[in-house]
């Protein structure tokens, strides 16, 4: 086990979501689970070029899925559907989170990579939030 290793999290990650998930990159497949409320919608942009949605929620009868399997090295944002209000969901990652796995990014950039979502990815993202995260204090306790 590496000293990276040693820091990261047990457990779930501890996903930032005030509204939205913003668009965001991570070395690590990332799985996120339903819980409650309203379908997530969840944008996903393919290092090949293509790109999808995804909807993660309660209805599996209309193409909602329970679980979603992030794959390392793919785009992805989240929001709660249009016409939803909340949900509860849980990401994990194994090995765990650790600060230096975010990775954010340009969203004009992303934006003319992948025209077919340009409106959605430009909402997914905080005007002025840093393009790495914060160090995590939790990581040395």
């Amino acid at each position: 086990m590496t000293a990276a290793d040693r820091n990261r999290h047990r457990g779930h990650a501890r996903p930032q979501f005030d509204h939205f998930s913003a668009m965001r990159r991570l070395p690590i497949d990332e799985v996120w689970i339903f819980q409650l409320g309203d379908t997530l919608e969840m944008l996903l942009l393919h290092p090949d070029g293509t790109s999808g949605i995804v909807h993660l929620g309660p209805d599996i009868l209309s193409g909602d899925e329970l679980q979603v399997v992030v794959k390392a090295g793919r785009w992805m944002g989240a929001r709660v559907r249009p016409g939803g209000c909340w949900a509860v969901f849980a990401a994990t990652m194994a090995p765990g989170f650790v600060s230096d796995d975010y990775e954010g990014g340009d969203a004009e950039e992303l934006a003319l990579a992948y025209p077919a979502h340009a409106d959605l990815i430009r909402s997914l993202f905080r005007p002025g939030a840093p393009l790495r995260h914060p160090t995590d204090q939790a990581a040395d306790d």
